[in-house]
């Protein structure tokens, strides 16, 4: 599993907002919430394919939840890492706590079956020691306009993270975009 997927997921402490980027390039979230748009890390326009794909859309019990969906091996493109964390919005940033329910929550899929392997076993024991450091802190993304993308940067308190920062697009359901390498 890439090192860079599981960071992304962990980018931001206990403690006061971060600085804000300009407010006239800030892209409010909320389209988002509600499943109407999802979420599309490096997208390749043209073969609508996407390496993750994340929702925000609320559980029964009306908590938000982010459901995300990573290809993990290029080599393997139907195992999916599946994880779940719950969200909330400070302002114009999604963010969501480290918890024991998160380190539980990833799963591996392949063509929407869950896979219960050595393999996926180890992978997954892999995700969870990169979160454990994080368990218990906050981590907050926000999304800026940059050109036609939307870029997500990444916090760690009051620090960015350049590194962690990723380009996405918002998509339909119904624009048919599909998790490929």
């Amino acid at each position: 599993m890439s090192g860079k997927i599981a960071v992304m997921l962990l980018v931001a402490a206990l403690g006061d907002l971060p600085p804000a980027p300009d407010d006239a390039a800030i892209a409010d979230p909320a389209p988002l919430l509600g499943g109407a748009v999802i979420e599309c890390s490096d997208a390749d326009l043209s073969r609508k394919t996407c390496s993750a794909l994340a929702t925000f859309t609320p559980d029964a019990s009306g908590e938000l939840v982010n459901i995300n969906r990573t290809l993990i091996d290029a080599a393997a493109p139907d195992l999916v890492l599946t994880t779940r964390f719950a969200i909330h919005r400070r302002g114009q940033m999604l963010c969501f706590r480290v918890d024991d329910a998160s380190l539980a929550s990833p799963r591996f899929e392949a063509r929407g079956r869950l896979v219960d392997s050595d393999a996926t076993r180890k992978r997954q024991a892999q995700f969870q020691t990169m979160l454990r450091p994080y368990l218990g802190q906050q981590i907050c993304e926000t999304y800026v306009r940059d050109g036609g993308a939307i870029r997500v940067e990444a916090w760690v308190g009051e620090n960015r993270m350049r590194d962690l920062d990723r380009n996405v697009v918002w998509v339909t359901p119904g624009d048919g975009y599909i998790l490929r390498p």
